[in-house]
Order: C-alpha cells, then sequence, then structure tokens
C-alpha cells in the first residue's frame, strides 16, 4: 500500500536515502525510475533493489523499555517536540539571561556518543552521556539523575527521535517536567545545520 493511504504508516517521519541529486538508493543496475505524478521515486517493477532481502515487519516494540513504558503511554506522556529551529535555538540561549540552565541529553548508546555528540555552545561540555549498551537502561539513569534535573530545561536528541519518544516519558515519570526531545532527530537536524 502506498505510505500516505496505510493506516500503519501516518504520522511517520521518513528518511529515504538518496545517491546524488534525488534518486534513492538502488542496485547499479536499476531499471529507469517511475516519473508519474503520484510517486516519482518509486521504482519500476525492473528495479533491482541495492537491500533484495530487507524485510520489514511489524513488532511489539522496536526500542525495548523492558516493558516500562507502554506504546499507548507515549502520546499522553512525551515530552515537547522541537523543531530542529527551536532546538538549535534554545541551545544557543542557554544559560543566558533568564533563560534556565540546560541539560543536554545524548540518548543514544556510549558506542554512538563517542562518534560525535552536542556540545552546549555556552559552556563548552559535552552531552551527557546516559552511559547505555542498551536502552532498557536508560530507567537507572532517570533513577540515579532524576534529582539533579528536575530544575533544569532538558533538551534529549537521539539518531531519529524514536528513543527520545520514550526516554522522554520515562524522565517526565521521575519527576522532571521540563523535557523537550529534538523532533526527527540528529537526522533532520544535520539536514538543516550540517554545514554550519
Amino acid at each position: 500500500d502506498d505510505e500516505a493511504t496505510n493506516p500503519y504508516f501516518r504520522n511517520v517521519d521518513w528518511k529515504v536515502s538518496y545517491v546524488g541529486g534525488n534518486q534513492p538508493l538502488l542496485h547499479p543496475k536499476a531499471g529507469k525510475m517511475k516519473n508519474d505524478n503520484q510517486n516519482s521515486h518509486a521504482p519500476s517493477s525492473s528495479s533491482l533493489l541495492l537491500f533484495p532481502d530487507l524485510k520489514v515487519s511489524i513488532v511489539k516494540e522496536i526500542v525495548s523499555t523492558g516493558g516500562i513504558v507502554n506504546v499507548h503511554d507515549i502520546p499522553k506522556e512525551t515530552g515537547r517536540h522541537l523543531t530542529p529551529e527551536e532546538f538549535h535555538h534554545m541551545l544557543s540561549l542557554s544559560g543566558q539571561g533568564d533563560h534556565p540552565e540546560i541539560a543536554l541529553i545524548d540518548v543514544r548508546n556510549t558506542f554512538e556518543h563517542n562518534i560525535g555528540h552536542f556540545v552546549d555552545p555556552t559552556t563548552g561540555e559535552k552531552a551527557i552521556d546516559p552511559e547505555m549498551t542498551t536502552f532498557s537502561s536508560f530507567d537507572k539513569f532517570c533513577q540515579d539523575h532524576a534529582e539533579q534535573l528536575k530544575d533544569k530545561k532538558v533538551l534529549m536528541y537521539c539518531t531519529g527521535g524514536i528513543r527520545c519518544e520514550k526516554a522522554s516519558v520515562m524522565l517526565k515519570r521521575k519527576g522532571v517536567q521540563d523535557v523537550n526531545q529534538l523532533s526527527g532527530g540528529i537526522q533532520r537536524y544535520l539536514e538543516k545545520y550540517g554545514k554550519e
């Protein structure tokens, strides 16, 4: 089904990979692309996909919390979503004037954090690394740090936004109220600010 009409894909932040200009990732021997008004990026039936064995499955949880956060709780309890522009602006105001101190949290695992992370432009401090190897351990981070985060504006981010959905719920349940997350994650941020 077309992603626009399939109920499983409503409100999904699609990220399609392209090679060069505007051509989706296809095998080098792929056929020509369709060029109709409905979906100009859809491959023709003769195209060879770059990952022909790729399978998509509907699963109970994409990111496991060990049952701590139910997917139905997310819309009611998640943090405030910030566009890349809002996130960037809040970072630039960190601790200035009457703006609250920011706690910048990287919700990715330690390996990803070590590859690269945000730095508070005002203080020069790198984003907090919760030191996770699995996402389910974020709850322990929340238990250990919630008290010191309660009076701060929390800005959190991950790669594409999925982990932040659950992480913000976990942190808010520990009493931290001002929890904000980068909508679309680093991927959307870099689309806007990657050259800066």
